[in-house]
């Protein structure tokens, strides 16, 4: 029987591969095209804008830095769900300024907080005091796209107005050897509190650029204008970007997360199939003919008949 021991041998790995193949296929996706919760990331963005100083009533023209800060509160996320936890800082490019200000300092623009749940999955917010609660509930998707976005328009949650607007497909391009897709948000006629009770008009003109695979987001453009209703005076009105540095960073997260997230729902799944089914077309003749030539043996050492009985003397 020594020699079956490769034919079972090669019928073993048919059927790891093959189990591999189906775990791959059908399970790896949902555990794999997951928001990981160990997430925290420092985008930045800056350029031109016109500032309103209220203690003078005049615009300045100066360089603007944005700081967007998100981590996850591992504690209050589960299987499903993800909390994030958010700062955005909006200062004066004046002096290399840290990313967040103290409200003594003159550099300071805007401080803003904000708590939400996110599908893990889909990346759509999720409204459920268990995780988060919010006035008005925050809708739509929020720091990212779902894995493997498509062709389609997607509504975006918008924290200055305070609501979730379509951001239409506009087409595709290639962002450092990345696949990625844009998609285009505009916000017109809201009005805004600035503070005080001051209302103001408030306008947004922004392009996301998505990667095709994880849903990250690569870089964002806008132009964020606000206008004062009394008296039509601008407030803000500034073009922003992400920096090159926050670019490159961003493309070489996607691009590594891209090529594990293949590998284990396309590549693995493929490999396996092939890989089991040449083990099974080999290893079963192998059997049967192994289990053909052991039996030979017995058949041969069977006793001839014996052809003297009842000969004669």
């Amino acid at each position: 029987m020594k020699r079956v021991w490769p034919a079972w041998l090669l019928l073993g790995f048919g059927a790891f591969f093959l189990s591999l193949a189906a775990i791959a296929q059908f399970w790896a996706p949902g555990a794999a095209e997951r928001i990981p919760l160990d997430s925290y990331q420092r985008t930045y963005l800056t350029g031109p804008g016109d500032v309103l100083d209220p203690s003078t009533g005049k615009t300045s023209h100066e360089q603007i830095k944005i700081t967007n800060i998100t981590q996850v509160d591992d504690d209050a996320s589960s299987s499903d769900v993800v909390v994030f936890v958010t700062s955005t800082c909006v200062n004066h490019d004046i002096g290399d300024p840290a990313d967040c200000l103290r409200k003594s300092d003159p550099r300071m623009i805007s401080v803003t907080k904000l708590n939400y749940a996110s599908d893990r999955h889909t990346a759509m917010a999720v409204d459920d005091p268990k995780y988060v609660t919010n006035d008005p509930p925050v809708e739509g998707l929020t720091n990212k796209w779902p894995f493997y976005p498509k062709n389609i328009s997607y509504p975006v949650w918008d924290d200055t107005s305070k609501q979730a607007t379509p951001a239409e497909y506009v087409g595709d391009v290639t962002v450092q050897g990345l696949k990625c897709k844009q998609y285009h948000q505009l916000i017109t006629g809201a009005v805004i509190n600035l503070g005080n009770d001051i209302m103001a008009d408030y306008t947004l003109d922004e392009v996301y650029t998505i990667d095709a695979v994880t849903g990250k987001i690569i870089n964002q453009q806008l132009r964020d204008k606000r206008t004062l209703v009394d008296g039509g005076a601008t407030a803000l009105d500034l073009t922003v970007q992400y920096t090159q540095d926050t670019i490159n960073d961003n493309v070489d997260y996607a691009k590594d997360s891209g090529k594990q997230l293949e590998l284990v729902t396309k590549t693995l799944p493929v490999v396996g199939l092939v890989a089991g089914l040449v083990c099974l077309a080999i290893g079963i003749p192998l059997l049967v003919i192994a289990l053909r030539h052991n039996r030979r043996p017995e058949d041969s050492t069977e006793a001839p008949a014996d052809t003297s009985a009842g000969a004669s003397v």
